[in-house]
């Protein structure tokens, strides 16, 4: 059996406020109406960059994602005023260009692994309880089994090392009993500060 090929994923976006339509699924919807003819058109979708809203369109063919570019705006503008600009459609990649290899590199750096964490914390009392470390970027929730996982990243590497500094001899990562305990990970060398993070546990625990 042959596998199944996965497709490119080339996108373009417009301004939300800039497209014809009241809500975002009414600007989504004459947006897929305006594309649908472009054979490699897939879908769209709606995506946020520097607080700022977009449209987008997902086409298979990069080929396609040039004509799309070319394409008269018109009937998807949100305003019929002559004066009033047609959105303008541009890559994806042009917004918001991929992050560069020495980037993901130090994202990496500055990221911890926070795991056990019971399912009724929510992403808000997880960024209260490691805030005090320092100024939190990202904060990833996923759910594995019965407890949840947090992957927080800091903006620098100092509040991601202070996990790593310290550790009491044969002491592993566990914070308490495996069914009430958060315990914290480090993809680098999964050390803490066990007096520190103590704290840390009753935050999430009680």
């Amino acid at each position: 059996m042959e596998p199944i090929p996965i497709l490119s994923d080339f996108v373009i976006v417009a301004p939300e406020s800039a497209l014809k339509g009241k809500r975002t699924t009414d600007k989504e919807k004459h947006v897929r109406h305006f594309f649908q003819l472009v054979e490699s058109f897939v879908h769209t979708s709606h995506r946020t960059h520097d607080k700022n809203k977009f449209i987008c369109a997902h086409f298979c063919l990069e080929s396609d994602v040039a004509a799309a570019l070319e394409m008269d705006t018109t009937p998807v503008k949100f305003s019929q005023n002559e004066e009033h600009p047609n959105p303008k459609f541009v890559k994806w990649t042009d917004l918001k260009p991929p992050k560069t290899q020495e980037q993901i590199d130090e994202s990496k750096r500055n990221t911890i692994q926070v795991i056990d964490i019971p399912l009724q914390r929510k992403g808000l009392d997880v960024r209260n309880s490691f805030k005090r470390f320092g100024d939190i970027v990202k904060l990833t929730m996923v759910t594995k089994g019965l407890y949840q996982q947090a992957y927080i990243t800091y903006a620098n590497q100092d509040a991601s090392n202070y996990f790593t500094n310290v550790r009491a001899p044969d002491e592993s990562s566990q914070l308490g009993p495996s069914h009430e305990s958060s315990r914290v990970e480090s993809s680098r060398v999964g050390k803490f500060r066990t007096r520190d993070l103590a704290r840390v546990r009753r935050d999430l625990t009680r």
